[in-house]
C-alpha cells in the first residue's frame, strides 16, 4: 500500500466515522419535538442516505486520484527540484509576512 493509499484510505475511515457519529446524532435527538428539529432531522437523514451510497462507489475512485497527483507532483519535483525549492520559499516567505501583520493588529 503506498502512502497516497493510507491516506485516502484514512479519510474514508473518517467519513465513515463522521457518518456513524451523525445517525448516532439524529437517533439521539429522536425523542425532541419541534417543527425546526423535524425539518432538520429528515434534511440530516436524505443527505446520509445519499452520502452512504456514494461512499461504497468512492474509496477505489479516491486512492486512484490520490496515487495519480502524488505521482504528478513527484514527477515535477523530480524533474525541476530548485524551482520547487524556490516555490516553497516563497511561499514561506508570504505565509510569515501575513503572520507579522496579523500579530501586529
Amino acid at each position: 500500500m503506498t502512502a497516497y493509499s493510507k491516506v485516502a484510505s484514512q479519510l474514508n475511515k473518517e467519513l465513515h466515522s463522521f457518518v456513524r457519529d451523525t445517525e448516532d446524532l439524529l437517533e439521539a435527538t429522536g425523542e425532541m419535538a419541534g417543527d425546526q428539529i423535524e425539518e432538520i432531522r429528515s434534511r440530516a437523514s436524505k443527505s446520509l442516505k445519499s452520502l452512504r451510497k456514494g461512499m461504497n462507489a468512492l474509496p477505489g475512485e479516491i486512492i486512484e486520484r490520490i496515487e495519480d497527483v502524488g505521482e504528478a507532483a513527484g514527477k515535477a519535483i523530480r524533474r525541476k527540484p530548485l524551482q520547487w525549492v524556490g516555490i516553497a520559499a516563497g511561499i514561506g516567505l508570504i505565509v510569515g509576512m501575513l503572520a507579522m501583520t496579523r500579530s501586529r493588529d
